[in-house]
This record gives structure tokens, sequence and C-alpha cells, in this order.
């Protein structure tokens, strides 16, 4: 029997649908009906690729066991994820008509655009909507706009029947002739117009100067306050008086043509027009504002960059806000637009502005005018802004499109209030035969009184605290935050932690949060606005003269309790990281990433969580996570940290021993045959052993730090590449490295890891110590090697 047609392999380039469909309509023109027989035909042409694909899905099932529908239904999936709804109707209605694109193309892309949106019977209205917006042709779209009741197919016909004759007009244009005799006639040009100083020249406007037609011009209409007559401004009037003095009604032409500029420049030593200096921060799309967090008089307050403002100001609306943490005086100063518009001064305050490390007592103008506080000039030369950190601070329309559909579906979350989490409240289980202990008040330090009793008072104010008349219970320690405030935390080791049940929730490893970042290409990192506060306290668990109605930092429970609570809200959703308050979420491709954070923010503003906007990172290509550098290359020690490890000084007791061992073991994974190289520093450690720092301990101190420095990046884990295991056993310790067998045949670290050796273990012969290096490493690594095959 004859057969029609041909049907090829799959080329992955090939839209997957649109081959099943040519696979339908080869079946139908040879009359295969056999559903078995379709299935066979596929698998046998669909190419080695795409069978290996099914087969590995499929595993240890076989695809001649699964019919044709299950089949290509598994390719599509795998190939072809649903996309999102909301990002595919931006993507729709952000669609214009490209300048060769023609109106039928266009209108074939839009279709194409509609697949996943859902518009059901609104899809004809909406098409219409978007050719009428989004036509790119004025000749067109006002034909469009002045046709009353318009369908779409009506629409259709229009554009597609004046396209011909457009495009005719343009080539007419582009020649340069109109198709007729021009007549010599002493008659201006319209593509001239007549300067000052009578010369004719395309661009030089008489009205204002500018570089355009002076038919085009904004200011045609103007009144200028030389002459008094319509048509041109001051500084192109021929009739200007000697002197250049221009007329007192010039507030009349600041009024009629508003700056779309900030504020701002200082001028405090005359009214003169002259003194008067131009602010070049325009708000335009292309030119989007940078944002950063800024502690103010102990108040987080979002200020906007402006290199164009010569002061730092701050809007009246803000002051409101913070009135009384801020004391004003009244000041002389002159705050002036470039276009002379003079600006309302309230006063001045000398503010302390404290940003991440910084600290410094600053001058800031408040102003009677809405808008954004501007982070001007002045404090610029004080402040060592993180541009990097900025730079990738969401607020900014820098971000790509899709990602801001997102933020602004669920800019709820962002809302600056107390989150409160919906349908739980937070049970310390404390001991009923529990007898509360009486603590005096811990003595304050002066510096810090201030700030406490401010603290408390917001704590009250948003009803995280209330004040009760007597208590036992435990005393109140003040913790100085890295941007100066204050939190709040209670002594509640030697009270509640002694008698309370403690909720055991695991908290996860950071080595195993770590191990399931691979393929991530770019991160978004998530911060909780006063994380534990947002659950509440039940009615059980309140005690104290400030009685909690929130979960406190300090007590033993509020990790686990904190960490169940999110992973219940995250449950189910692939590529979120949670620690306690620190969230991180990837994805494989853009698309994933973008869907996985629209869920999980969908599910914070369902249950009422709320995010600090300005502290989260969206869509970055490399974020700081639980002390990690994170990219796609892989993980790699934080610059800060390492610095502060390299500039610590040789230990001169136990105890400064301790703490810097800790900060390096911090980055153990990263340093190979660290135990073997810190034995003369653990020695010290020993009972009985008389500090004594030597020549071999400087030594050892000395090269744990250059071995720091030398650390390469760990490769993410992959459980699809090969895994190397190298242990290794010295005199004094063990220690082992899993890799990866990477593509261009490489071997990369994924961790290291060592420790010494017992004084029985020391005993043991070489070939003994190697086994035990061997054992050592399995058991380290079993996670990674669990099922795996391992090449030595």
């Amino acid at each position: 029997m004859p057969t029609y047609g041909k049907l090829d392999s799959f080329d992955e380039s090939e839209d997957w649908t649109q081959y099943v469909e040519r696979m339908e309509h080869y079946f139908n023109a040879n009359k295969i009906d056999e559903e078995d027989q379709k299935r066979d035909i596929f698998l046998s042409v669909c190419g080695k690729n795409t069978y290996k694909l099914i087969r590995d899905f499929l595993a240890p099932a076989k695809p001649g066991t699964k019919s044709l529908a299950d089949l290509t239904k598994l390719v599509k999936d795998h190939r072809d994820p649903v996309p999102s709804e909301t990002i595919q109707r931006f993507k729709f209605n952000s669609r214009t008509r490209h300048s060769d694109e023609s109106v039928r193309t266009f209108i074939a892309a839009l279709r194409s655009l509609t697949e996943h949106c859902n518009y059901g019977d609104t899809l004809n209205a909406m098409l219409h909507d978007r050719l009428v917006i989004g036509i790119k042709s004025d000749r067109i779209q006002r034909r469009l706009l002045a046709e009353p009741n318009l369908t779409f197919e009506k629409t259709l016909e229009i554009a597609t029947a004046m396209e011909p004759s457009e495009k005719n007009a343009q080539d007419i244009k582009a020649s340069g002739t109109n198709g007729t005799f021009k007549k010599q006639i002493n008659k201006v040009s319209k593509s001239y117009t007549r300067n000052n100083s009578g010369n004719s020249k395309q661009g030089d406007c008489y009205r204002c100067g500018g570089n355009h037609l002076a038919a085009e011009c904004r200011f045609k209409d103007a009144k200028c306050h030389s002459c008094k007559k319509k048509g041109h401004i001051a500084k192109k009037c021929r009739n200007k008086s000697a002197n250049g003095n221009l007329s007192e009604n010039h507030r009349e032409f600041k009024s009629r043509f508003k700056p779309r500029a900030h504020f701002m420049e200082q001028d405090e030593s005359s009214e003169s027009e002259n003194e008067v200096y131009s602010v070049f921060h325009f708000g335009n799309k292309s030119n989007e504002a940078y944002k950063v967090q800024i502690n103010v008089n102990e108040c987080e307050i979002a200020m906007e960059i402006d290199t164009g403002a010569s002061v730092s100001i701050m809007s009246e609306d803000t002051y409101k806000e913070y009135k009384s943490k801020f004391r004003i005086e009244p000041t002389s100063a002159k705050l002036r637009t470039y276009m002379g518009e003079q600006i309302p001064v309230i006063g001045r305050a000398i503010v302390n502005v404290n940003y991440k490390k910084e600290s410094a007592k600053l001058p800031l103008l408040i102003v009677k005018r809405k808008g954004p506080n501007l982070l001007g000039r002045d404090w610029l030369n004080k402040l060592q802004l993180d541009w990097k950190d900025i730079f990738s601070v969401v607020g900014s329309d820098n971000q790509s499109s899709d990602l801001n559909v997102i933020l602004e579906a669920n800019k709820e979350v962002f809302k600056d209030e107390l989150g409160t989490v919906k349908g739980m409240k937070a049970k310390i289980y404390v001991d009923e035969s529990a007898v509360p202990k009486y603590f005096k008040a811990r003595p304050l330090p002066y510096a810090l009184k201030d700030k406490v009793e401010m603290e408390l008072e917001r704590l009250e104010k948003e009803g995280q605290i209330q004040q009760v008349e007597f208590s036992d219970w435990a005393p109140i320690v003040p913790v100085v935050k890295e941007n100066g405030s204050i939190r709040i935390c209670g002594d509640y080791k030697v009270t509640v932690n002694a008698v309370s049940k403690l909720d055991n929730y695991p908290i996860p490893k950071t080595e195993d949060l770590y191990a399931t970042l691979g393929g991530g290409q770019e991160y978004t990192k998530l911060d909780l606005n006063q994380a534990y506060q947002q659950i509440e306290l039940d009615e059980d668990s309140k005690k104290g003269l400030f009685r909690y109605n929130r979960l406190p930092y300090g007590v033993a429970s509020s990790p686990g309790i904190f960490q169940r609570t999110l992973e219940n809200v995250v449950q189910g959703i692939a590529n979120v990281l949670v620690r306690v308050d620190d969230i991180l979420i990837t994805g494989k491709t853009r698309e994933e990433h973008l869907n996985t954070l629209s869920e999980v923010l969908s599910r914070f503003k369902r249950i009422g969580i709320r995010l600090k906007k300005q502290k989260c990172v969206f869509m970055a290509e490399e974020v700081v996570y639980l002390g990690f550098k994170i990219n796609k290359h892989g993980i790699y020690p934080v610059e800060s940290k390492v610095e502060a490890i390299d500039k610590a000084p040789s230990p001169t007791n136990v105890t400064e021993l301790k703490a810097y061992l800790g900060m390096l073991n911090y980055y153990n994974r990263f340093l190979a045959n660290l135990s073997h190289l810190l034995k003369p520093l653990h020695v010290l450690l020993q009972k009985d052993t008389k500090w004594s720092w030597e020549k071999e301990q400087e030594k050892a101190f000395i090269e744990s730090k250059q071995l720091l420095k030398s650390a390469s990046v760990l490769v993410h884990f992959d459980p699809k590449k090969k895994l190397i295991l190298a242990c290794d056993a010295s005199p004094y310790g063990l220690g082992a490295v899993l890799s990866h067998k990477m593509d261009d045949g490489s071997d990369k670290p994924i961790a290291y890891t060592s420790r010494t050796l017992t004084s029985t273990e020391k005993n043991y012969s070489v070939l003994e110590k190697e086994s035990l290096a061997i054992i050592f490493g399995i058991k380290k690594f079993h996670q990674y090697c669990m099922d795996t095959p391992l090449q030595s």
C-alpha cells in the first residue's frame, strides 16, 4: 500500500505541538487508525534524543506500554510547561507592530500570544483593542478610532486595506517629492525657519533656539516676558532690553511649563536669576531613579539618589510620619528647580545617619512639597554607598517587565506594615508547676536608653507588646543591629527557656540546602519584615511587664516554630530554600524562576506575610545567602568575611584561639586538609596543655589564612554528573574531597572535609589510616554518594 508524505524525526528547533499535529495529519492521510500502530510508528521515527527522553522519564516502565497520547503529553509537559497566565497576558498587551511587519503578520503574532491567556469569549475584543493600540501608524490609527462600533473583523479589513496606501505614501515621502511640479514663488519652505541672525537653517528654532522646527516648538504659544508678545521666549527675543532683565511675570511662565525634574539646588546668596542652578534628574522611564534605605534618627527611610541635587531633602509627608524623631530649626536656605521655581523650606535638622557600617551627623532640609526624599551630593560625599547592592534592589523599573508584573500583582506583600500569619498562633509550652523567677532590670548604657524607650514605644504602638503592672519574668536585653537601630530581646535563658518544652522542629543544615541549588541561573532572596513578630502568640504564652503579643526573639522554641510555619507555607514548591527567615528562590530557566516567585508571593499574600522590599533581591546573577556567595558557577566565600579572618591578630589565649578556629571552620568545606594544617593550634586546646605560642603555631596561623584566601570555587551538586571521592590520611588527620567530573574532563570540587586523629587512631598502621579515611569520607558525604556510582 503506498504511503503519502513523510514523517521525519523530531527536530529540537521545531515546536512540539506542531510536530504532533503533522504526525496526526500523516496518520489520517495514510488511514492509520490502530492506536498501537500509531504509537509504534511514533517511537520508531521520533529520533534517538526524544526516545531517550521518553525512556528516562518512564523508567523502569517501557515506552511500548504507554499510549500515544500519554507519550506525546509526557514530552509536551517537559518541553512546553504551561506558562503563567499573568505573564502571557502582559506579553500580549505589550506587543506592538514592528516597522517592517505587515498587519496580518502582526495579527498572527498576537493570536500566537493568546494561546495561554484564556480570554475565552473576549478574544476578538482583545485582538481589536491590541490592533488599534499597537498598529504603530498614526494614519491607520486615526481612521480606526474615528469608526464607531467596529468589530475585530471590520478593524482588520480597514487596516489591511489602508496598509498599501500608507506604504506608497512613505515611499513618495522618502523620494523627496510630492509628485507635482513646484512653482518658483517667494515663499519660505516649511523645512526652513529663520534664526535671529537672519540665516536660514533647518532645525534652529527662532522661538527657543532648540534643534527642531519652529512649528513643532512647545513655546509657540508662550508669552515673552520681555516684549509681552506671543510666539517666543525671552532669551530669543529681539526686543529684549540691553541689560537682559526679564519681566516680573516670569512666574507665569514657570507655572505654565512645570518641569519634569526633581528639585533641587541651594541658593542662599541671592534672589537673582543668575544664581539659579539647573537639575538634570528627569523622570523618564529610560532613566528611573535608584533608591537606598537609610537609617535617619532611628527611622528606616527610602531615599532616591539624585546627583542633580546639591542638598539632601525630606518631603513633608515623610516628616509628618516621623515628626517626633526630628528637631528642626529655621533656615535661610532657598531651593529652586532648574526652571527657577522656588521650593518652600519648612526647616533644617542635623540628623544621625546610619548606612551599613557607616555613621555620620549630616544636615537635612525638610520641604513643603510632596515627592520622594532625595539623597543629594552633600550626603553622597560623606557616605560610601554599596552600589552593587543598590543596583540589585527592587523599586526601579530597570528590571524586566515580566518581573514587574508579578511584583505589582503581589504588591500587598510589600506593604510597610507588620504582617500577621493567618490561621495559626504560636504556643510556648511552659511547665505549669514552674515558678517565675525575679531578676532585676539590667542597667542600660546611657547612650542606648533613649533608643530602647523609642523602640518599646514603637512595639507597643504596633501591638507587638502590651504593658502590665507586675511580672516576675525575664529582663530585656537590647541588641544593636548593623544599621544602628535596636532590637529588644529577653534574657530567656535563665527563665522561660529553662522551664519550657523545646520545639525540636529541625532547622535544615546549610550544606543540605546548597545541595539543591544545581542548575540555578538567577537567584531571588526574600527578606521578611520583622520575621518572628509576624506570628501571634496564644494567650497562655503572654508573660512579662511588657507582655509579648507576637513570637519573640530569644525564646528557644521560636526558630523551630517559625521554620515549621514557613515550610508549611511553601510546601510543594520546587527550587525554594528556607532556613528560618532566610528565603532563596532559583530556577533552571527564567520562566521557571518567575513562576516559582509568583507562587511564593501569592501564598505570602494569601496567608498575610509581609516582606521588606528594600532588602529583597530579585533575579540577580549573584547573591550572598547564609554567609556564602552563590552564582550559577558555584559557591564562594564572602570577601568581607575572608578579610575579617585575614585581619585577625594572633591569639593570646585559648578563648581567642577558639574564636579564630570557629570563624575558620565556617568555611572548612573550602579548605583541603585543614585539620592537618591546624595540628599545632589544636595541641593548645588539649587539656592540661600550657599556653605557648611559638613559631610553629604562628606558621600554621598564617598558612591557614593563606589557604582561605586561595580557596577555589565549589561547584553545585548535580545528580546527573559523575562523582569522585578522594580520601587521604596523614599521621595527624584525615581528609576527603568530593568532586564532579565535568563535561570538559576536569575535576571540580563540591566540598572538602577533614578531622584530626584521636590518640588511639594515631597508633593505626598506614593501611588502617587510609581505610579509616575512606570510611570517614563516605560517612561525611553519604547523602551525596548513596545509590550513586563513585569514581576514585
